[in-house]
């Protein structure tokens, strides 16, 4: 289990990988998201 899971932490620290752009729009939403909740907050 540990060969695999160092394998995938070897995978996650390449600096060049591009997420896919479906994950890019996704956080994007969920960004949006947590800042119109910050300004509900705020106002």
């Amino acid at each position: 289990m540990e060969h695999i899971l160092s394998r995938y932490g070897a995978e996650q620290q390449q600096p060049n990988a591009q997420p896919p752009p479906q994950v890019v729009e996704l956080d994007a939403a969920i960004l949006q998201e947590e800042m119109a909740k910050l300004r509900s907050a705020y106002v």
